[in-house]
Parts: C-alpha cells; structure tokens; sequence
C-alpha cells in the first residue's frame, strides 16, 4: 500500500495501520450507539483504509476518486464517484445511491 494522506498529512504504514484500526472502532461504537445496522448504512471514503474500513465493518462503499488515470485507488468493482453532488442527483428515487451506479 502507497502512503495515504490524512487531512492533507503524508502517512506512514505503522500510522495507516493505526488509524485504520481506529476508524474500525468509531464506525462500530457508532453503528452499536445508534442501533443501526451496517448493512442499511452507506461510507463514503477517498482511500483504501475507508474502503478496509467499510467492508470490514460490513458497510456499502462509495469512492470518492478524481477523474484522471491513476485517480481510482479502489479495486475494480468499487462504485466510485468524482463528484458526489452528481451522484447523489443522479441517483433513482427509493435507490441506495451507494448501489445506484458507478462513476
């Protein structure tokens, strides 16, 4: 895994793997706080450790990725989005946008 960027900060992998263990934590504390179950609620992430994240916490994913070559970090059949405001728009009535399509 390259170096991630946190709040525009260049990561090691020891801190990647620290936070990424971290975001884990907070996204069950707040699916158990808040009684929800993963399954109805989406993640919108721009990195691999969302996208971790996310599929270990059994949450749907959205990338957030830029619209050149090389700008999808996220594996093949990832939905991704380069603008989430167009997404979310564009998204059919009653859909989950996180299902709806791919960028």
């Amino acid at each position: 895994m390259s170096n991630e960027e946190l709040f525009g900060i260049r990561l090691s992998e020891p801190e990647i793997a620290e936070w990424s263990a971290r975001l884990r934590d907070i996204v069950r504390e707040i699916l158990a706080a808040e009684g929800h179950a993963p399954a109805a609620c989406p993640f919108v992430g721009d990195a691999m450790s969302d996208h971790a994240c996310a599929s270990e916490c059994g949450l749907a994913f959205l990338g957030r990725a830029g619209a050149g070559a090389g700008a999808n970090p996220f594996p093949e059949a990832t939905r991704v989005a380069a603008n989430l405001l167009e997404f979310f728009r564009e998204a059919p009535a009653g859909t989950p946008p996180a299902a709806s399509r791919a960028a």
